[in-house]
């Protein structure tokens, strides 16, 4: 093998990697995403039904957030 094919193997195999690097923050960028539309639309639905209604299914108005995946954050 050359040198001038073992630098190009080599430029390639780090392009490779750095393409698979960006698949890869894409991916989590989209989970990211879809988690945080996710924790919002519990909340949401949450936070608009009565106290009454929190009380029949075993939870509180406080304990909303943390159900819906907001705590700690």
């Amino acid at each position: 093998m050359s040198t001038h094919s073992a630098l190009m193997g080599s430029r390639i195999g780090v392009m490779t990697q750095f393409a698979a690097s960006v698949t890869d923050g894409v991916a989590a960028v989209g989970s990211f995403l879809a988690t945080r539309a996710e924790r919002a639309r519990v909340y949401r639905e949450l936070s608009a039904l009565s106290d009454r209604d929190l009380t029949d299914i075993g939870i509180t108005r406080d304990e909303i957030a943390r159900i819906a995946g907001y705590a700690g954050d």
